[in-house]
């Protein structure tokens, strides 16, 4: 029980510690041009091939009734017509800014994605996932598995734990503060309050 307990707020406490550092990275995305309103709200939503359904949505969102609305639209590489529609609606929508990528577009043209009709059948049993790899040389790299790291198959340990809230967390917490949180986490049915749990996460 207490294992459960320990991973369950392990997760929690990396989200949070994860979002709090995104937001702490968002004043480095590109200033937004609208100066319709001071009470101004940005909204920000990641598009890869979203072709079908990405005019939709971006309209939905500048027709809200709240005029001070920015739409920042980061386009994740997207292969299909999702930029191309996102530039079209820009050119004429000052709300609008669109951010692409285009560092790794010469190596998404080299990747292929195919489906393999026995992994299909024994899905949501496994989830199977192979990977195969070409170098330069010709040489050919390959790993496979039927269920991804954290799977109920395929468990975390508690160091691998333990590693990945370190790693989730470094950016925002330092190390004497994530070996604290751990500390805590590990114990957390023992605890009679979690305030020393949540003091311990203070981000100054």
């Amino acid at each position: 029980m207490a294992y459960l307990l320990a991973a369950w707020i392990f997760g929690w406490l990396g989200m949070a510690v994860v979002a709090r550092s995104i937001v702490n990275r968002l004043p480095f995305l590109p200033e937004s041009r609208s100066t319709e309103s001071p009470d101004s709200v940005s909204v920000i939503i990641p598009a890869r091939n979203e072709e079908e359904s990405i005019e939709r949505t971006v309209r939905s969102i500048l027709a809200q009734t709240h005029r001070g609305v920015d739409l920042i639209v980061v386009n994740d590489h997207s292969t299909d017509s999702t930029g191309v529609i996102l530039d079209r609606i820009s050119a004429n929508e000052q709300r609008l800014q669109v951010i692409h990528d285009p560092a790794l577009h010469a190596l998404i043209g080299k990747i292929t994605i195919e489906e393999d009709e026995e992994f299909t059948r024994r899905y949501p049993q496994e989830f199977n996932c192979r990977m195969e790899v070409t170098d330069t040389s010709g040489r050919i790299f390959e790993v496979h598995t039927p269920h991804p790291k954290g799977n109920r198959h395929n468990p975390l340990n508690d160091a691998e734990v333990e590693d990945k809230f370190r790693r989730l967390s470094q950016e925002v917490l330092n190390q004497q503060q994530c070996g604290r949180v751990l500390e805590l986490a590990w114990a957390f049915d023992e605890q009679s309050s979690l305030d020393p749990l949540f003091n311990s996460m203070v981000v100054c």
